[in-house]
């Protein structure tokens, strides 16, 4: 998480990749109201800058977000699911949310990420 737009209640979700904080998402549905006020106040007393827009903070916050699919580098629909207090802002990179299969049981492993499973795709991005 960082940054809060004012306007619209908006949460900006982050990943790091190479080190840097790179935005992958908005996120405003799937909090209860009082889980949305207390992330609301948190980022209100911890913030790092604010505009007429926004209101930055530094990552500090892990969430786990369910959404429908990734799409230029962006998450469709997303929805929060549950603060994630176990895990820290810099655990929180690109490679382990793009390997990441949300829909695989736990016992199943991907041993090859990067291995094609179709020689010609019909779909291209």
């Amino acid at each position: 998480m960082t940054a809060y737009e004012k306007s619209n209640g908006y949460f900006y979700i982050s990943i790091f990749k190479d080190s840097k904080i790179h935005q992958i998402g908005l996120v405003i549905f799937g909090f209860k109201p009082e889980e949305k006020n207390a992330l609301h106040q948190i980022i209100k007393q911890n913030k790092s800058g604010e505009d007429d827009q926004f209101i930055y903070v530094e990552p500090g916050i892990c969430l786990d977000v369910k959404y429908l699919e990734i799409y230029e580098e962006q998450l469709r629909e997303p929805h929060f699911h549950q603060f994630r207090f176990d895990l820290s802002p810099d655990s929180c990179t690109y490679e382990k949310f793009v390997f990441q299969q949300k829909n695989l049981p736990p016992d199943i492993k991907i041993t090859h990420p990067d291995k094609p499973i179709w020689k010609n795709r019909r779909f291209k991005r």
